[in-house]
């Protein structure tokens, strides 16, 4: 997976990232530090595009270009208003005034995206878990054309940093900013949209608590990840009695360390089905992306097919 993390940077008594990534930083980090640690203080210029052999511009088209070595991370729009990598440390440092510490920052795809994460200042802390879900703010930008700028709030599992916004609907914890408006002036709207943070995390931890003390028969959890991956048409013509995907997942449910004390409980199924996910899963590239790069954006900004997937898990589990 090294080639879709291109530069990033991690405070080391937070610990490793999933990946295993970055160069680590040994001590917490401000927002300008953070930058400069994670090799995100270039900045992005439109330029102008020609006809081949012309000096012809496309209308209404630009590229934006890195300007430390004139790679090209997208065509846009010649309305499409760039948004710094420092402005959107300086947005997500505003969204956090009351002692955020930031986790890690990266540029994915070659620079084509970017991200922030911080830990909010109060984690949440599940009764009865082995351990720990803390809260986090992702603020994400991209340079493509193809990404705005996002912030999203996400409860992440320490022990293995997977994503649970499949407990969360999106509308509740998101904050979406088009490429064709103002960063500046913005921070107290996107503060009321995400200012139901501690709602949501407290709803959060409710559903996890109430997952944890419920458990589970071992013909119940097999219904349950036959549910979530049931056969595929080439594996019912074969006549296989459960899926690839499903056996993956109870092997991981029966296997993995950190859910130890957890395995026959609802909360233990539904982790080993967002740990496939995340990491056992096989993703596929397009014209645009690689297969790699498919499974990064999925695990790091929580889009693609798993989410869906994971929401849908979450419903039938619980």
């Amino acid at each position: 997976m090294a080639h879709e993390i291109e530069s990033m940077a991690y405070v080391a008594s937070r610990g490793l990232p999933w990946h295993g990534l970055g160069e680590p930083i040994g001590n917490l980090a401000s927002a300008n530090e953070m930058l400069v640690a994670a090799k995100l203080d270039w900045q992005v210029e439109p330029k102008p595009i020609v006809v081949q052999g012309t000096n012809n511009p496309i209308k209404g088209k630009v590229a934006n270009v890195r300007s430390t070595d004139g790679e090209v991370l997208g065509v846009v729009g010649d309305r499409y208003r760039v948004i710094q990598n420092d402005e959107m440390m300086s947005f997500a440092d505003a969204l956090l005034d009351a002692g955020a510490v930031f986790e890690t920052a990266a540029s994915l795809r070659g620079g084509q995206v970017v991200f922030a994460a911080m830990e909010l200042p109060e984690g949440i802390k599940i009764e009865g878990d082995n351990g720990a879900t803390r809260s986090f703010v992702v603020v994400a930008n991209g340079h493509n054309g193809l990404f705005p700028l996002k912030a999203m709030i996400t409860p992440v599992r320490v022990v293995c940093m997977n994503t649970l916004n499949a407990a969360l609907g999106s509308a509740k914890m998101s904050f979406t900013l088009r490429h064709t408006a103002k960063v500046e002036g913005r921070v107290a709207e996107a503060k009321r949209t995400l200012g139901i943070a501690h709602e949501v995390s407290d709803e959060f931890r409710i559903i996890a608590g109430e997952m944890i003390k419920a458990t589970l028969l071992e013909s119940e959890i097999n219904a349950i990840v036959n549910r979530v991956f049931p056969l595929s048409p080439d594996e019912a013509r074969d006549q296989a009695k459960i899926s690839e995907r499903a056996a993956s997942t109870l092997a991981i449910l029966k296997n993995a360390d950190n859910l130890d004390g957890l395995r026959d409980t609802k909360w233990g199924v539904y982790n080993a089905v967002a740990e496939y996910l995340d990491h056992g899963v096989s993703y596929r590239g397009g014209k645009r992306s690689s297969a790699a790069d498919a499974k990064a954006s999925s695990v790091m900004l929580d889009t693609g097919s798993a989410t869906k997937i994971k929401k849908e898990a979450l419903a039938i589990i619980r």
